[in-house]
């Protein structure tokens, strides 16, 4: 992604494909106008983690991230990789 004043944000991930894991998921909506009122809605959900330290999973084999930009007048730029 770049933005109109040369900031950007670039991610490259690669991983293999696990067994997804199936789930049922609600979720409420909320009104803005009307904050009581809420909308819910029920869906199933499948989910391939590619990584989760506490369950020992790393499917990831490639990793990059690279951002760029001007913040608070001061320029910023970092591109740490695995």
């Amino acid at each position: 992604m770049k933005d109109d004043d040369g900031s950007a944000l670039e991610i490259h991930l690669k991983f293999a494909r696990g067994v997804p894991a199936r789930e049922k998921v609600e979720g409420k909506f909320y009104s803005a106008a009307k904050p009581d009122f809420y909308r819910t809605s029920r869906y199933d959900e499948d989910i391939d983690v590619a990584r989760r330290t506490a369950a020992e999973i790393n499917l990831v084999t490639k990793f990059s991230f690279k951002a760029s930009g001007v913040e608070a007048g001061h320029h910023c730029s970092m591109a740490p990789s695995s």
